[in-house]
């Protein structure tokens, strides 16, 4: 499930457009705001990313836009944000792969989540839901681990990809 926070989104663009306006002296936005997303089209940042481009060209009147930047477990697109011009135009759908999780599984990442970055707002959150075939023995989580533990790779999972949050919940399991 993904939830939208739209007030909270508002505010975040109201305070990044304030911070831009006062540094140019004009009326911000006055040309189209890129976000960028760090992941291929039709994933879960892309959704968010067209949900918050749609939101804010409505509200502000300008045009927002989502480039979808994949590569590298979201590394390529969020350093290309890392070193975009800081002037407001250039936006970034973040979470925990690409603000947290990257940190620790790349030893040279090109930008750091800490010095290269200002949380603005949430804007969305995430319920993972483990599903599974209706007819499958196992019908809960635990029944399901234990069944791992003791038949080492008689069960498959899905993930979203190396590092995302799917993918290290299993590994902890």
């Amino acid at each position: 499930m993904i939830r939208f926070c739209r007030s909270l989104a508002w505010i975040a663009a109201a305070l990044a457009f304030s911070v831009a306006a006062a540094q140019a002296q004009t009326a911000y936005p006055d040309r189209p705001v890129k976000i960028i997303v760090p992941i291929g089209p039709g994933g879960s940042y892309d959704l968010v990313g067209r949900h918050l481009a749609d939101a804010l060209s409505k509200r502000a009147g300008q045009s927002f836009f989502v480039e979808n930047k994949p590569g590298a477990g979201t590394v390529v697109g969020t350093q290309a944000a890392a070193q975009s011009e800081p002037d407001g135009y250039t936006l970034l759908v973040g979470g925990l792969s690409n603000m947290a999780f990257n940190s620790a599984l790349y030893s040279k990442l090109g930008y750091d989540p800490l010095r290269d970055f200002v949380p603005v707002a949430l804007v969305y959150r995430f319920g993972y839901v483990m599903v599974g075939r209706k007819d499958m023995p196992q019908a809960k989580l635990q029944d399901i681990v234990a069944a791992a533990k003791a038949n080492p790779g008689s069960i498959s999972v899905a993930t979203a990809g190396v590092g995302t949050g799917q993918h290290l919940w299993r590994l902890r399991s």
